[in-house]
């Protein structure tokens, strides 16, 4: 959830109002154009497949690792975790150990990202449990 919608929810909750008052549809007004305002305009996903060797021991390490790469001061939003365990179908793939989700403000962002101590730091540790890592980046409409 933004930040500014976490703000105007607890002002609301904060003053009295009645369910369906003006305060709630104003609310749904500002959060619906705050989204478009807000949106991403980069995302970057990256999946990473590790090693069969791969040790329980550098599993955890790289879960801490993927914790602290969220930190990158570039990143806007970011989210990582193992496959969800959805229905097996043709178009999916679930191989993967990891994938993270992460938006950026702007291009520009990014490639700063490419760059970033903590984005470095983290391919250092951990590309040696890699067996194969793909990434997908899209502008977002």
């Amino acid at each position: 959830m933004n930040k500014l919608l976490v703000i105007l929810l607890a002002c609301l909750c904060a003053s009295s109002f009645t369910p369906g008052s003006e305060a709630i549809s104003n609310l749904e007004l500002i959060t619906s154009n705050n989204e478009l305002e807000m949106k991403p305009a980069l995302i970057h996903t990256v999946y990473f497949w590790t090693k069969a060797s791969t040790t329980e021991t550098q599993m955890e390490d790289f879960e801490r690792g993927l914790i602290k790469l969220g930190t990158c001061p570039q990143i806007e939003t970011y989210y990582w975790g193992p496959p969800a365990p959805t229905e097996a179908r043709g178009v999916v793939d679930n191989s993967y150990n990891y994938a993270i989700n992460v938006h950026f403000a702007s291009v520009e962002k990014e490639i700063e990202y490419q760059t970033e101590p903590i984005h470095l730091a983290f391919i250092k540790a951990h590309q040696d449990i890699w067996e194969k890592v793909i990434v997908y980046d899209n502008i977002v409409k």
